[in-house]
């Protein structure tokens, strides 16, 4: 019998077979409750059971995962480190008992990357939709203590740039329209750039540019521009967290002395939509050495290839291999301590 995924992410659920090589279908986690957008899960929780269990509804049965057909009764389920044991606990009971499915496994994201990395000691910085985290590793395992998880994301830059479009009302933009925010995402894509460290601190590219999408006229303010400093400055976003180099490097810290930071800083795994970024590794560099001062140390960081479908999928491969599955029987035995013995 096939093994379903479910990777679950702030921007989209997606579900499908680990045979197949994209998801069968992708959706978003939100729910519209009287007249506005409730997020059902952000930064690794879930906001709202009763909503999850609709959605849910709405997209297991894709791959054949209900109490009629049961097609499929195992699911690897991608979630995020920092997801707490009692939330997988509860999750556990919805898909055992409302769903019918029989066996389950939770991989973090973090964990099928570095898997299908193959690096064993470095840093995984992951910049998502809703969260910026960054996690140690040394000899295949995550220095969880040294690890942290900020919550801002490419979410925050994409707010703050619509704000800025919506302020000119000549154009009567809106981001609750699709088309708008798709507007926005273009704008985004395409004129947005992370400015090296220098360049920011002279604020070289933020000159206002008259632009033109969907034969719709735009200014692109100084301000707007500015917006993809975000990432590195997190307080213009009102978030009172440091930049994203600075989590690097204090976890680094954490994780070895100075004189043992070297491996660490050569093995900078890079992954997550946020840090796709025009410019965003190069400023990641950079920054990181200028916080290193005099050291002759240089940051060698790589954009992770595969995306967290692919390496989750790899990985359950193995997990079905080794038959490290949770099933009911043994939840309904050891509930949260089961899965804390048997997943990362």
């Amino acid at each position: 019998m096939s093994v379903g995924i479910l990777d679950l992410g702030s921007y989209a659920f997606r579900i499908g077979i680990s045979t197949s090589e994209s998801p069968a279908r992708q959706i978003q986690p939100s729910v519209v409750e009287n007249g506005k957008v409730c997020e059902v899960y952000t930064q690794g929780e879930v906001q709202s059971w009763e909503s999850l269990e609709q959605i849910f509804n709405n997209i297991l049965p894709t791959i054949g995962i209900d109490n009629k057909s049961n097609k499929v009764d195992s699911l690897v389920i991608a979630d995020s480190i920092f997801t707490p044991t009692s939330d997988r606990d509860q999750m556990s009971e919805l898909l055992f008992e409302k769903f019918g499915l029989q066996r389950l496994f939770y991989l973090p994201q973090e964990m099928s990357t570095l898997l299908a990395s193959g690096i064993e000691t470095g840093v995984l910085v992951h910049h998502g939709h809703t969260t910026t985290s960054v996690l140690p590793i040394y000899k295949g395992r995550f220095l969880k203590h040294a690890g942290t998880r900020a919550p801002y994301g490419s979410n925050d830059v994409m707010r703050y740039l619509s704000l800025h479009l919506q302020k000119q009302k000549a154009n009567k933009f809106n981001i609750r329209r699709q088309n708008d925010k798709r507007i926005a995402i273009s704008i985004k894509q395409k004129y947005l750039q992370i400015a090296t460290a220098n360049q920011a601190r002279s604020k070289f590219l933020f000159k206002k540019k008259k632009i033109s999408v969907q034969k719709r006229n735009f200014l692109l303010t100084s301000a707007a521009r500015f917006t993809s400093e975000i990432p590195f400055n997190p307080n213009i976003a009102g978030v009172n967290w440091e930049g994203v180099h600075k989590l690097v490097y204090n976890s680094i810290s954490k994780s070895c002395p100075v004189s043992a930071s070297k491996l660490f800083l050569q093995n900078i795994l890079l992954e997550g939509g946020g840090s796709l970024m025009k410019g965003f590794p190069e400023r990641l560099s950079s920054e990181l050495k200028y916080s290193l001062g005099n050291s002759e140390i240089s940051p060698k960081i790589t954009k992770v290839q595969k995306t967290v479908w692919n390496s989750t999928a790899k990985s359950a491969e193995l997990i079905e291999q080794q038959g490290r599955w949770i099933t009911k029987e043994d939840w309904l035995e050891s509930h949260q301590q089961l899965i804390k013995e048997k997943c990362f």
